[in-house]
């Protein structure tokens, strides 16, 4: 197991679940679709349905996530909200580039997704940031990083409103698309802040 895999399991999902309200399901190793392929059509009441592939598994239309808050919305069903990728100390060029090839995708089939990543003991979380510009990461939503493997109190404040807003921000768009009143919603922001 990775390291950041440990910290992410062992502190990181036990934090967030403690924090978030029940309706919140924060898990790790999650696998969500990035590609769903349509076998055929069929007609049904006078409309057309897509028949797909089963591509439900890690390496068959789905990637795994580090960590996961989705809403619980049934016995069985769910809804993704946000993905944190997690890395310890830095974070490489080439992850980067991954990460962000993987939001997009992610993000193309789950709409109002939220993705972002999160790095514990980032001693220079400035040029982290810097870099993170620098290559065009466009699918992420944020990037946070705490200084040392267990947070402060007041890292810990900040990630937790940041996670606030960014599930508020995915609920906002989910009900957006599954309102049956489509003019009931007036306006979107996408939010562009730096802290």
């Amino acid at each position: 197991m990775r390291k950041e895999d440990k910290w992410t399991r062992e502190l990181l999902c036990p934090s967030l679940t403690e924090s978030l309200p029940e309706k919140y399901v924060v898990e790790c190793g999650k696998t969500l679709l990035y590609d769903v392929s349509v076998k055929s059509y069929k007609k049904v009441n006078g409309k057309y349905e897509a028949n797909l592939f089963s591509n439900n598994s890690r390496g068959h239309g789905g990637y795994e996530t580090d960590l996961l808050i989705s809403e619980k919305i049934g016995e069985n069903e769910f809804v993704p909200l946000v993905v944190c990728e997690s890395k310890l100390e830095m974070i490489t060029t080439h992850d980067l580039i991954t990460y962000n090839n993987k939001a997009g995708e992610h993000k193309k089939l789950h709409k109002g997704l939220r993705y972002g990543v999160v790095i514990a003991e980032c001693k220079q979380g400035g040029v982290t940031l810097q870099k993170i510009f620098n290559h065009g990461c466009e699918n992420f939503d944020f990037i946070f990083c705490f200084k040392g493997l267990v947070p402060t109190e007041q890292e810990w404040q900040e990630f937790s409103g940041i996670i606030n807003h960014q599930i508020d921000e995915a609920e906002h768009v989910h009900l957006m698309l599954t309102s049956q009143k489509k003019t009931s919603f007036n306006s979107f922001e996408r939010d562009t802040r730096t802290k």
